[in-house]
This record gives C-alpha cells, structure tokens and sequence, in this order.
C-alpha cells in the first residue's frame, strides 16, 4: 500500500537517525535506531489514528525500504533530455550497450556530471543532450559507450520525509548553480571522524536545495575518491 506522508515522516522520526557513516559497509546512509524491534507496539496506535488501513506488514515493509534508501526513488523512462532540462542535483539512470550494470549521472552545474558509480567528474557541455542509441562521449572526447535506455530518477516519499526531518526546509532555497563544494569538502575530509562534520554536510545540503537522494549519491561517489587515494 501507498503510506500516508504523515505516517512516513513520524516513522522515519521513530526509526532512523541522522546522517552517519558506516565504515565497514564504507557508505553513508540514515541507518536505523538499534531499538527498532520495540518501536510499533510503542507507536501503533498514534498510526492507527492517521491511518486506520497501516498494518505491521507495512511497516515492515517500510523499513525494508530504509535499509535500500541509495535504491529508493522513482524511474520516469525518457528517449532523450537536454541538459538544460535538467536541475543540478537530479539523477540520470544510463544503461550502455554491452553493459548490464547502469551508471548513475548526477547533475553538479550546467553540463557537469558526477559518476556515483565511480567518483568521476565528466563535462559534457551546456548544450549536450542525452539520446537513446547515440554515444555517450565527453567534452573532451572520452567515450562512455552507446546509450540504451535513459531515465530520470527522483526521490522516494521515504526520501522527501527523512530530507524534511533531517535536512529541513531544503525546498525553499534556490539550488546551487553549482554542487561540487559539498562534494569537494567531502572529498577532502575523507572518514569523517566526528558528527559535527556530517551534520556540516545536511546544513550545506539545505543550503544548496537539495534532497537526501542527492545527498547521498554525491557522498557515496566521494568514497571511491578516498580508495584512489589510499591505492596511492
């Protein structure tokens, strides 16, 4: 079922935490209260009262969800899109020929893009469109490989909830023409060490306009960089 937003957003109060960073599983996420096997009975009936129809299977389900948050979002399937169409901070889903693993593309400024699957910066240009079955090549003339399918991912209603109670009121400030400083600062702390840091990260975020989905695809293609580095 379709939870109710208020639903969602009092769990996600109840059952995840603030941004953190889980060095075993080296990526960053809103990891779950380690109390969590207590939390429905203690919330049930506050539930109950906003929707009758929310059962302990839904939330279950929810907090299968949460454990998934880099994989939550919705796929809007396109055969082509400018640049100039979309946002800094929106995610593009590319599978290549020849390839069965897709790359994730995040939008940092006007024909820039950041690899979360490995941490690379790329340049298209602010003219560049994106095409089923045309080659997917740089600026500079680096080629990527031959694009299959396309597709637009947004945020989650679990995304939109856990930006509200974490990040705040995100939504009322212009996004940044430019996302690279948080992916920069992030780069250049590396573990971080202290929850100041990280909470550092959410207000930049706010500042910036962006959501937890973004958020988390730019941190996360940060760790790559750091492997690089202690390779090195």
């Amino acid at each position: 079922m379709v939870a109710n937003n208020t639903v969602i957003k009092k769990l996600i109060k109840e059952c995840c935490r603030s941004l953190s960073y889980n060095d075993e599983e080296r990526q960053f996420t809103f990891r779950l209260n380690p109390c969590i096997g207590h939390i429905w009975d203690r919330v049930k009936k506050d539930i109950k009262s906003i929707d009758i129809d929310f059962h302990l299977n839904d939330f279950n389900q929810l907090l299968n969800r949460l454990c998934d948050l880099h994989n939550q979002c919705l796929r809007l399937e396109t055969k082509r899109i400018a640049d100039v169409l979309i946002l800094p901070g929106e995610i593009l889903e590319l599978f290549l020929v020849d390839s069965s693993t897709p790359i994730r593309l995040v939008k940092m400024k006007r024909g820039q893009y950041l690899n979360v699957n490995t941490g690379q910066g790329y340049s298209f240009g602010e003219k560049h469109e994106f095409i089923n079955n045309n080659r997917l090549e740089t600026s500079e003339g680096y080629f990527l490989g031959s694009i299959k399918s396309i597709a637009l991912l947004s945020p989650s209603c679990e995304h939109i909830a856990l930006s509200k109670v974490y990040i705040g009121d995100y939504y009322r400030n212009k996004i940044s023409d430019s996302l690279w400083p948080i992916f920069e600062m992030v780069v250049n702390d590396a573990n971080p060490k202290c929850n100041t840091r990280l909470s550092e990260y959410l207000l930049m975020a706010r500042k910036m306009g962006i959501n937890s989905f973004s958020l988390l695809n730019i941190l996360n293609a940060s760790i790559h960089v750091w492997r690089l580095k202690e390779v090195k």
